[in-house]
C-alpha cells in the first residue's frame, strides 16, 4: 500500500517524472509562495510538473491562460507546496509505474493511492517545450481556434475548450505518425473521411496541418445531425480547407468512397462497428477509431454463458462494464486484423482529460498476420456474445 510519503519519494527521486494535479475543490488554495515562481496569479485548474535531467518545468492552466516556468528549488519542496493546495486528483507518472491519488473533497486527509502500470512511453526530453513537440504550428492552432469560436474576446483559449484543444493536438500528432501521412510531400493528394464527424475538430485540424505542408487534402465529413454538419462546413471554410464536403447521413447508410485516412471519434456503441465496416469498404490505408460506449456487448454478458473460471468477473456491475469494454475493442481489433491491417489499441490522452481515451490505430500491411474470422467467432462464442461486425451485412 503506497502512502503519501512514499508517493512523494517516487515523484521526486525518479530519473524522469510527470506530476499532474487537477480537480481543485472547496478546500483548495493557492499560496503566495507559488505566485511568484510560477507567474500564475490565481489557483490553476490543472498543474503539470515535468522533471528530468534538465530541471523541473511547471505548467499552470487557469480558466483563461497557461503559465510556464522553471522551478529553482528542490523538487521535494515543490511537491509539498502543491500537495498542500488540496487538489482532488494527483497523477504521478514515472518509467516504472503510475500512481493515481484521489483526495476527499470533505476531508483532505482522506487519501486513496493506487499503483498502476506505466501509461507514458516517451521519456526523451520530458521538460522540452510542449509546443515544440506538436505537429500543428502556432498559426495553425490560432486559425483552428478562431474557426471553432474557441477564443475569448481578448484572444485567449476558453477554459472550457482547453481539454478539447489538447485532444486535437495529440490526435493530429498521432495521425502524422501514420505511414500514409509521413510519406506525403508537397503536391501529394490525401483523402480523409471523418465518420460521425460532429463539428470535425480533428479532421479539419489534420487537413489544415497537411495543407500548410503543401499536401492537397480532400476532406469528407459524415454526420446524422444536420446542424453540426452546417457548423463543420462553416469552420472548414473559415480555416481555408479548399476541398471539404460534409453530408447529413448515418454512418451505416453512407456511400463508400475511396479514402486514405479514415477517422471515427466517439461514434456511439455499434456506430463504431458501422464506421469500421465503412472504412474497410472504402479501402482505407489507415484508421483512427476512438470508440464511445460499449453497451451492445455489455448487455450480453451473463455469468451462466461464460466459462466457470471467469464468472467472478461478472459479479459486479462495474466489472461487467469494464470487461464489456475490453471484449468489444478486442473483437474490433481482431476483425480489422482479419482484413489485413496491423492494429493496436492506444491511450491517446491522459484519463485526466477524458475517460474515452482508447484509440484503435490500424494501417494496411501486406505482411500482416491475418487471423481467421472463424477464430474470432470462436472467441465471441466463448464469452457468450455476438458482434454486429460478424453479422451478415447487405
Amino acid at each position: 500500500m503506497t502512502d503519501v510519503p512514499a508517493l512523494r519519494q517516487h515523484a521526486t527521486t525518479a530519473t524522469a517524472a510527470v506530476w499532474t494535479f487537477s480537480k481543485p475543490g472547496r478546500a483548495s488554495l493557492w499560496p503566495v509562495s507559488l505566485v511568484a515562481p510560477t507567474g500564475c496569479p490565481t489557483l490553476p485548474r490543472r498543474i503539470t510538473v515535468s522533471r528530468d535531467g534538465s530541471g523541473t518545468r511547471i505548467e499552470c492552466l487557469t480558466e483563461r491562460q497557461s503559465f510556464t516556468s522553471w522551478w529553482k528549488g528542490a523538487p521535494e519542496e515543490l511537491f509539498d507546496l502543491l500537495w498542500q493546495c488540496h487538489y482532488g486528483n494527483t497523477l504521478v507518472q514515472t518509467q516504472q509505474a503510475d500512481w493515481q491519488t484521489l483526495r476527499s473533497a470533505r476531508d483532505a486527509n482522506r487519501v486513496t493511492i493506487r499503483r498502476l502500470t506505466p501509461s507514458r512511453t516517451e521519456w526523451t526530453n520530458v521538460t522540452a517545450d510542449a509546443e515544440a513537440r506538436h505537429t500543428m504550428t502556432a498559426d495553425d492552432r490560432q486559425r483552428l481556434h478562431e474557426a471553432f469560436g474557441m477564443l475569448t474576446s481578448d484572444g485567449q483559449l476558453r477554459g472550457a475548450m482547453a481539454d478539447k484543444a489538447r485532444q486535437v493536438d495529440r490526435l493530429v500528432d498521432r495521425a502524422f505518425a501514420l505511414d500514409v501521412i509521413r510519406s506525403a510531400h508537397t503536391g501529394s493528394v490525401i483523402h480523409i473521411t471523418d465518420a460521425g464527424c460532429g463539428k470535425a475538430y480533428l479532421s479539419i485540424a489534420l487537413a489544415l496541418a497537411l495543407q500548410q505542408r503543401g499536401v492537397v487534402v480532400h476532406l469528407r465529413g459524415i454526420d446524422a445531425n444536420e446542424h453540426v454538419v452546417e457548423q463543420a462546413m462553416r469552420a472548414a471554410n473559415y480555416a481555408g480547407i479548399e476541398h471539404a464536403s460534409f453530408e447529413c447521413s448515418t454512418i451505416a447508410h453512407a456511400t463508400p468512397i475511396p479514402t486514405d485516412v479514415f477517422i471515427a471519434l466517439h461514434a456511439c456503441d455499434t456506430a463504431s462497428d458501422d464506421a469500421i465496416r465503412l472504412a474497410l469498404t472504402c479501402g482505407a490505408q489507415a484508421m483512427l477509431v476512438a470508440p464511445c460506449c460499449h453497451h451492445a456487448i455489455q448487455r450480453q454478458l451473463r455469468e451462466h454463458t461464460v466459462p466457470e473460471a471467469v464468472r467472478p468477473l461478472l459479479r459486479d456491475g462495474i466489472q461487467r462494464e469494464r470487461l464489456g469494454d475490453l471484449l468489444t475493442d478486442a473483437i474490433r481489433r481482431e476483425f480489422i486484423r482479419g482484413h489485413g491491417y496491423a492494429v493496436g489499441l492506444e491511450e491517446f490522452i491522459s484519463l485526466e482529460h477524458t475517460g474515452k481515451n482508447v484509440l484503435i490505430c490500424a494501417e494496411q500491411r501486406r505482411d500482416a498476420q491475418i487471423p481467421s474470422l472463424e477464430e474470432l467467432r470462436a472467441f465471441t462464442s466463448l464469452w457468450g456474445v455476438s458482434s454486429t461486425l460478424l453479422e451478415p451485412h447487405p
